[in-house]
């Protein structure tokens, strides 16, 4: 239900179901340890107020000397 530019900028976090915050860290952390990804289930608010839950896979991508440079990520409805 968001414009594209009322999520572009924002952190994933700040779309996060409340009981989703602890397995967030986690699964963050996780991510930036092993640069990846795979099917992680969060459930995020929605614009007008509703849970959806979505499945996530991800990658970082990094420079030619290791430095972050952004994520790639899919989410899917699930």
């Amino acid at each position: 239900g968001y414009e594209l530019d009322e999520v572009v900028g924002k952190k994933f976090s700040s779309l996060l179901h409340p009981d989703c915050t602890l397995h967030f860290q986690k699964c963050f952390a996780d991510f930036k340890a092993l640069g990846h990804s795979e099917n992680v289930e969060y459930t995020l608010i929605k614009k007008d107020g509703n849970p959806i839950v979505i499945c996530l896979s991800g990658n970082i991508v990094a420079d030619d000397h290791g430095r972050f440079l952004q994520t790639q990520c899919v989410f899917t409805d699930i």
